[in-house]
């Protein structure tokens, strides 16, 4: 998935809350599975409390969205990381 600078600004978000609002289809699970990744591989987040970082939208469930984030993780090492 290419990412728009919007999406890329919200991944790179730090310091404060980030609440995404976006229309369906727009990739949001998405930039919050990469996110958590990049939260896990700063060592901000415990890689096991991950999924539990990010509050999912209607119908996206806790399993759901670990599974995202473990895919995001495993795509590409973090050395090739778009953020």
């Amino acid at each position: 998935m290419n990412l728009s600078p919007d999406q890329l600004a919200a991944i790179k978000h730090r310091g404060t809350h980030l609440q995404i609002i976006a229309c369906a289809g727009s990739g949001k699970t998405e930039v919050m599975a990469r996110r958590v990744t990049a939260l896990i591989e700063e060592g901000v987040v415990p890689a096991d409390r991950g999924a539990r970082t990010a509050a999912c939208g209607k119908g996206v469930s806790l399993e759901h969205f670990a599974s995202r984030v473990n895919r995001s993780q495993s795509r590409c090492p973090s050395s090739r990381r778009p953020y």
